[in-house]
Formats: structure tokens, C-alpha cells, sequence
């Protein structure tokens, strides 16, 4: 692993801990604000087939369809793209996320996506596993921290794929 991706990952563990702490005066985001929402996130690390991306964005767009006391359900459509030395991967992906609201001031999230991966002029399966958590910032929007891993299906090789993603969360639904 290299140092940069270690320097994200401590950085981004530091963060979690301190956030999660509540402050007093801090503006809360209403849970049902985000019942239609649209992510964008910036995606500073990508590293799939021996290469590295550090140029890319993906967009998504969730709505709630189940809720409990502690968590609920969303469907989810992703939109990427990353660019690699010589070329720029596509992805388009749906399936479910999973969110816990334990906090008013950060929301922990679990997802399977499945879809398609475009690349060199080829479409492949993938399946895309990730872990994110929003912070609430201001009554309009949410920070979000994510992972993902995942795992494209070729013909005769498998490769895998690691990335972070930073960016907002903006509610659709008002």
C-alpha cells in the first residue's frame, strides 16, 4: 500500500472520530430531506488492473423506500468515470444501500451495486461493494466519506478495484 493512500486512510479515520462527537451549536440535517438524493463525489484514488486513477468523479442518485427506528433502505443508480493514464473507465451501477441514523450528526452506509464497467471499447460485469458514512454539514447538504471495492468480470481475467471517494450529498426531496 502506498503512502498516500495510508495518509487518506488515517486522515479519514482521524475525521470520523472527531465528528463523531456532537457540538452544541451545530445545524442538524433532517433525515427526511433525504428521502430523494443526489451524491457527487470526487475520486481521488482508483486502483484497478495494475493501474492507478487519480483523477475521477462518480454521481449518484438514492431514494428511500424502507425505514425503521435505526435503518433504512435506499435504491441506489451510480454514474462514474475515471481516468487512467491512457484511458477512462465507465461504470454504471444500481442496487441498495443500507443506512443507519444512530446520530443526528453522521449517518454509517453499506452498499452492493451491480452493473456494467466500460472500458477500451468492451462492456464487462461488475459488482461493487462499499462503505461510507454522511456527516451532516448544513440543512442543505451532507459531507460524504466512501469506500468501494470492486470486482469486474472479464474472460480471462477478474480484476479488482479499490476506491475512495469524497464529496457532498444534496437533497432532492423537500
Amino acid at each position: 500500500m502506498d503512502i498516500r493512500l495510508r495518509t487518506l486512510c488515517v486522515a479519514v479515520t482521524c475525521l470520523l472520530i472527531v465528528r463523531a462527537v456532537p457540538a452544541s451549536a451545530q445545524n442538524t440535517t433532517s433525515a427526511d430531506e433525504y428521502d430523494l438524493n443526489v451524491g457527487i463525489l470526487y475520486d481521488p484514488v482508483l486502483n484497478e488492473r495494475s493501474g492507478a486513477s487519480n483523477a475521477g468523479i462518480h454521481f449518484d442518485v438514492a431514494k428511500r423506500f424502507l425505514e425503521g427506528g435505526k435503518l433504512s433502505a435506499a435504491g441506489v443508480g451510480e454514474v462514474g468515470f475515471n481516468h487512467f493514464e491512457d484511458t477512462t473507465y465507465s461504470s454504471i451501477l444500481g442496487g441498495i444501500r443500507f443506512a443507519g441514523s444512530y446520530s443526528q450528526q453522521f449517518a454509517p452506509f453499506v452498499q452492493l451495486l451491480l452493473g456494467t464497467e466500460h472500458c477500451c471499447g468492451e462492456n464487462h460485469f461488475a459488482i461493487q461493494t462499499g462503505i461510507g458514512v454522511d456527516f451532516s454539514w448544513k440543512r442543505q447538504m451532507a459531507l460524504r466519506v466512501q469506500v468501494d471495492w470492486r470486482h469486474v468480470i472479464e474472460e480471462f481475467e477478474d480484476p479488482d478495484g479499490f476506491r475512495v471517494g469524497i464529496g457532498i450529498v444534496l437533497p432532492l426531496s423537500r
